[in-house]
Parts: C-alpha cells; structure tokens; sequence
C-alpha cells in the first residue's frame, strides 16, 4: 500500500469516527474528488501527488499536540474536522502536466481557489456538516495575516484578532498550519 492510500484510509476512518450529521455524504465527497491525490500547492509546501492529504494529516497531528497542551481543549472531533478538510478549497485547483520527464503542477484555469480560500473552504464543508463557532473561527483564520492580505483579503486584522481573543486555538491552528507548510 503507497503513501497516497495508507493517508486515504486514515482521513476516512478519523472522518467516520465523528458522529456528525453529513459526515457519510462528506467522506464520499472526497473520494469522488481529487482530495487524495492533489497536491497542498504548485511549487510549495506539499507540490506532490497526495500533498493536500499528506499537509492536512500533519496539520491535524500538530494542532492535536498543541490542542493537549491548552487549557481549554478543543473536542477531537474540532482537531479533525479543521485539521483535515481546512484546505478543501484546493480540491479541483491544479492540473498535472509532465515537462520535461518532471511532473509540475499549476492551477487550473479560473478555479476559486485562486481568488478565495478559507472562504471557499468554508462553503464546501458547511455543503455537508455543520460547523461549531470555533471550527468556523478557526477554518476561516487559518493563514493568520496572510489571510488579511495579498490575493485572498478575505477578512481584516481586526477581525481575526477578535476571534484569536475569544479562542487562542484560532491562533495556535493558524500556526500550525504555517509550521508544516514551512517544514518541508
């Protein structure tokens, strides 16, 4: 069994684990997309087959490590869910074409994704489940301050500050998804 399906079953069976209106619907979803064998980027973190799977499984096991040690602890279905499917808005996003005997990845023409992100991600999770106030906070802050600006300006400073006081695991997520992307 290849890295691509050891990191299928695992999303599908923490996925099932939660007992969540939608969830069976969702996890079909994503086996009927390219969830699995996407990469998380074109030229960064996770810019191989299966890198949006392989980031999102090690963003869960960061934000797990850093939810044990807060004093005010998500539930694990929320390290899940926001771990897991945080970047769903990259499903679709990138076409595979092989130059010069490498394989590269680039976005696909007009995708959403390239406009939107933690929104778009948003939209296609609440498509299937209902989010609790914090997985929403914590989906939708994700990229931290390069969420307020760039490309994406989806929300303002202000904005994600106010959740990041309400929750620090809004922060804490948002730096663990920074960590693994640079880890690489």
């Amino acid at each position: 069994m290849d890295r691509v399906d050891i990191n299928k079953k695992m999303v599908k069976s923490l996925l099932s684990s939660i007992d969540r209106k939608g969830i069976p619907e969702l996890v079909a979803w994503l086996e009927q997309s390219d969830y699995f064998v996407s990469p998380a980027s074109t030229i960064y973190h996770g810019a191989f087959e299966g890198g949006l799977c392989d980031h999102s499984l090690k963003v869960m096991h960061l934000f797990d490590e850093r939810n044990i040690q807060t004093v005010e602890r998500a539930p694990e279905d929320t390290v899940i869910i926001c771990g897991l499917l945080h970047d769903l808005c990259k499903v679709g996003a990138y076409k595979k074409f092989i130059k010069e005997q490498k394989v590269i990845y680039r976005h696909t023409e007009n995708h959403a994704s390239r406009y939107y992100h933690a929104t778009l991600s948003l939209d296609i999770i609440e498509g299937f489940i209902e989010l609790t106030p914090l997985e929403h906070d914590i989906i939708l802050y994700h990229m931290g301050l390069f969420g307020c600006h760039g490309r994406y300006c989806e929300y303002s400073s202000k904005d994600m500050y106010t959740a990041i006081a309400d929750n620090c695991l809004v922060q804490i997520f948002a730096s663990c998804d920074t960590e693994e992307a640079h880890s690489c």
